[in-house]
């Protein structure tokens, strides 16, 4: 085995290495390795390299070196959420990358047998895991929902049915699939295919504050116009501001001027 100052291992128990299989023994390489990287500054991730420097018999024992401490920083944390089965503890990066290792500890139970993850610190193989992964566990993880109130503009591309629903496509590109009332429904579907202002009641999934639900409440007094109508209305709204200026070109260099200090 060789030895760096930041050198870790995992024990893989009631196995033997030419009992794994190598794509099993990959997924939970890659998924602790997600899992550290989640914990890494984005600083210092370009920076982190873990390699695989060793593989021992006995119970499956793979030595991983890490070129910066951090990664057993990060691994103290980790074994502290695992051990308190506290996986809240960690952020949603980390906990996938766990989460990637549980199904290879279930499709490897036996009848005589069943796989848990030792997480070692340190080149010492008799030294006691700092924690144990277990195939019952679960760190998937869950963002909280947010609700309030909002309005949204897209494309009503559908609405309808026996319990009435509408499909608008918003500028991101996504389809919502709302709730709507048959009297609302009624009301907006003259405006099919066409872009809508809809107000409603929303919820948000917090971890990138999608909308994941939109209960539509009402419409607004929305309509579609052209680059050029919107200048002709503009030119239209402020007809009148100038009237009073004798040099329009000199008021407006002034203005500039006194912006730019």
């Amino acid at each position: 085995m060789v030895v760096t100052p930041h050198s870790f291992s995992i024990r893989i128990t009631d196995t033997r290495p030419e009992h794994f299989a190598m794509t099993d023994l990959a997924d939970v390489v890659h998924g602790l390795d997600k899992a550290i990287r989640g914990l890494v500054g984005p600083e210092e991730a370009p920076k982190l390299t873990m390699g695989l420097v060793g593989i021992r018999t006995g119970s499956l024992v793979v030595d991983i070196a890490s070129t910066l401490p951090v990664a057993i920083e990060a691994l103290t944390q980790i074994s502290e959420a695992v051990t308190t089965r506290r996986p809240e503890m960690l952020p949603p990066n980390s906990r996938a990358g766990l989460q990637q290792i549980l199904p290879v500890l279930r499709r490897n139970i036996r009848e005589d047998s069943q796989p848990s993850l030792h997480l070692i610190l340190g080149p010492d193989d008799d030294a006691e895991p700092k924690a144990v992964i277990t195939p019952d566990m679960d760190f998937a993880y869950v963002a909280p929902k947010a609700r309030g109130e909002t309005v949204v503009y897209g494309q009503l591309i559908w609405i309808g049915g026996e319990h009435p629903r509408a499909h608008v496509r918003l500028e991101t590109g996504k389809l919502l699939n709302c709730v709507v009332s048959k009297s609302l429904a009624q009301i907006l579907a003259p405006r099919l295919y066409h872009i809508v202002g809809l107000e409603g009641e929303a919820e948000w999934n917090t971890e990138d504050w999608s909308i994941t639900e939109f209960r539509i409440t009402g419409a607004t007094p929305f309509r579609e116009s052209s680059v050029i109508d919107a200048v002709d209305a503009l030119a239209e709204a402020t007809e009148d501001a100038w009237l009073d200026v004798e040099d329009v070109n000199l008021k407006i260099a002034r203005i500039r001027q006194e912006n730019s200090q």
